[in-house]
C-alpha cells in the first residue's frame, strides 16, 4: 500500500506534507495489520457515501481517519489500543475521541460489519 496515495484519498486531494507525515507516523508506531488499515478506509468511504452532504473542516481528515482506525482496530483485533494511546499518538483528548467514535458510529448506522466478499472486492 502506498501511504502517499492513502493520504491523498483521505484528503480528497493531494495531501499536505504534514498529513502525509502523520499517516506514516501513525502506521509506523501502531504497526496495525493491513486489514485494519483497509477496513478504516472502508469506514471513511462509507461515511462519505452515506453522508454526502458532510463537509469537514481543513485538517479534519486526521481526526476522521484516527477514529476510523480506532474503530477498525476494535472491530478486528482482540487486543486493541486504548483511547489513552490514541490520545498520545494524535494529541486528541479521550473525550474528543469518544465523542467522535459515537458520531462516526451514528453516521455509519451503527454498522461496522463487512462481509468477507465485500471486503475482498472493496480492497
Amino acid at each position: 500500500m502506498q501511504l502517499d496515495r492513502l493520504a491523498d484519498y483521505l484528503c480528497g486531494q493531494p495531501a499536505p506534507d504534514a498529513y502525509r507525515q502523520f499517516c506514516h507516523e501513525i502506521l509506523r508506531v501502531t504497526q496495525l495489520h493491513p486489514s485494519v488499515i483497509l477496513l478504516s478506509l472502508y469506514y471513511v468511504y462509507r461515511l462519505v457515501f452515506l453522508n454526502a452532504d458532510i463537509r469537514g473542516a481543513v485538517g479534519s481528515e486526521m481526526r476522521v481517519w484516527t477514529v476510523a482506525l480506532a474503530l477498525a482496530n476494535k472491530y478486528l483485533d482482540d487486543h486493541t489500543y486504548r483511547a489513552s494511546t490514541w490520545r498520545q499518538l494524535t494529541g486528541l483528548s479521550t473525550v474528543e475521541l469518544t465523542q467522535m467514535e459515537f458520531e462516526m458510529l451514528q453516521a455509519l448506522g451503527w454498522t461496522l460489519h463487512i462481509t468477507p466478499e465485500s471486503f475482498k472486492s472493496w480492497s
